[in-house]
Order: structure tokens, then C-alpha cells, then sequence
């Protein structure tokens, strides 16, 4: 069975399934420090995205096999890819800026939190990211990637290598 790697995750965050197994809690004080670290790396994103080193922006990622990035009419799979595309956006729109507002931080785990942030470019009056960032050699880096706006071209179908194949055998 194949299920879509995008309708798993939103299932898994709508039910907090997604939560670490660390047997981990934190307390207020450990989620506000892990929030703050989290807010200052999202700032730094933005302000390497509005001096377009692509360099720098990239260094904010995962850049592993398993990071994924999602709009409404494509689905990523793999940092290669993802720096392929998105590389020459960089280098074809100097003149970009953007600016964001985080809504919502989540802290899940102390190595896992999820953030929401709206936002707005000088060519988008209105973008949303929704962003999984992971805790990996003292820094954080954003493993997974929603970005929405209105306007988008509707989705076409997935291709098969965008799907994640479910191998938990039957009925898992």
C-alpha cells in the first residue's frame, strides 16, 4: 500500500502522533529556551533569503535524502533536488524580499519543533511555511518544508517516486 508522504505527516501532526518517544518532558522553561533558539534560526533564514546567498539560506536545511518540500502543486523528495530547483530562483530574483511573522511555535521534543509562519514577498502579498526543524550537531535545521500562497497552480497528480511506501505490512 502507498500513502502519500504529505497525508501521512498531516495526519500525524493533527493527531500528535508526530511527539518524540524520548520520555522527555519539558518543563515551561526548557520549551520557551528551545522556542527562542528556533525563533532565532527562522530570523537568520529570512535575513539569508533577503540577501540572496544561496549558499547561506541552504545551510539552513537538512540536506539529506529524507527532506521533503511541499507546496500545493509540488512535492520535493531529497535535499538534491530541492537545492537543484531552488537554487536558480535564488540567482533569477535578486530583487526579492520577504518578510514573516512567526504565528505559532511548537516544540515537540527536545530535538524536534514545528513552526508556522506567515509571511510576504515583493512578488507574493501572502505566503504561509509550515516547517519541521530537527536538532542535529547543536543547530537547527529545517528537515521538512510546507510553503503555500494563493494563486498557486493546482496540484498534478504525484509522481510514484513522490509517495513513501508503506512497509509496515498489513493493516499498519
Amino acid at each position: 500500500m502507498r500513502i502519500p508522504l504529505s497525508s501521512a505527516l498531516a495526519v500525524c501532526l493533527a493527531v500528535g502522533a508526530c511527539r518524540a518517544t524520548s520520555g522527555v518532558e519539558l518543563t515551561d522553561a526548557q520549551r520557551t529556551a528551545i522556542a527562542t533558539e528556533v525563533t532565532q534560526t527562522v530570523d537568520s533564514l529570512f535575513a539569508d533569503m533577503n540577501a540572496h546567498d544561496a549558499d547561506r539560506i541552504f545551510a539552513h536545511y537538512r540536506q539529506s535524502d529524507d527532506f521533503l518540500y511541499v507546496t500545493v502543486s509540488e512535492t520535493m523528495r531529497s535535499w538534491k533536488t530541492f537545492s537543484t530547483v531552488t537554487r536558480s530562483y535564488w540567482t533569477q530574483h535578486p530583487d526579492v524580499t520577504f518578510k514573516h511573522h512567526i504565528v505559532q511555535t511548537q516544540v515537540l521534543a527536545p530535538n524536534v519543533a514545528v513552526v508556522t509562519i506567515a509571511g510576504s514577498a515583493t512578488d507574493a502579498p501572502h505566503l504561509t511555511w509550515t516547517q519541521v526543524y530537527v536538532r542535529e550537531g547543536g543547530r537547527w535545521v529545517i528537515t521538512l518544508e510546507n510553503e503555500a500562497w494563493p494563486g498557486a497552480r493546482s496540484p498534478t497528480p504525484p509522481h510514484p517516486a513522490m509517495e513513501v511506501q508503506d512497509t509496515t505490512g498489513p493493516g499498519g
